[in-house]
C-alpha cells in the first residue's frame, strides 16, 4: 500500500533530497538548499498512520556546497573548488545510543 505524505517545513528553495545510507538509519533523510540541510524522520507506524517529522536544520559549513552522501550523521559535501568536505549533522541528537529513535 502506498500513500502520499506531506513533508513538513520543506524549504521553498530545496534543491534535492538525500536518504541516509546506513541501513540502521534508513528512515532518516535530508533536504538541502544553498545554505542549509534540513533533517527529517519517517515514522511508518504512528497513531495517525505514516508521518514525516521535521527534526531540525543545520547550516552548511560552506555556502553553495553540494551534499553528496549521508551516512550515520556524517555528510560529505563538494565545495566550489572540487574539494570533498566532511561535516557532522548536529540534528542526529534525537537518536539514542543504540541508533533508535527516541520518543519524547
Amino acid at each position: 500500500m502506498s500513500c502520499i505524505i506531506q513533508i513538513p517545513n520543506l524549504p521553498s528553495g530545496t534543491k534535492s533530497i538525500l536518504w541516509e545510507t546506513n541501513l540502521e538509519n534508513e528512515w532518516i533523510f535530508v533536504s538541502f538548499d544553498s545554505d542549509s540541510i534540513t533533517t527529517y524522520s519517517v515514522y511508518r507506524d504512528s497513531l495517525k498512520g505514516p508521518q514525516i517529522m521535521f527534526v531540525g536544520t543545520t547550516r552548511l559549513p560552506i555556502f553553495g556546497s553540494v551534499p553528496l552522501l549521508l551516512n550515520t550523521c556524517l555528510l560529505l559535501l563538494l565545495d566550489s573548488s572540487g574539494k570533498i568536505v566532511q561535516t557532522k549533522l548536529e540534528t542526529y541528537g534525537f537518536l539514542n545510543d543504540s541508533g533508535e529513535q527516541e520518543y519524547t
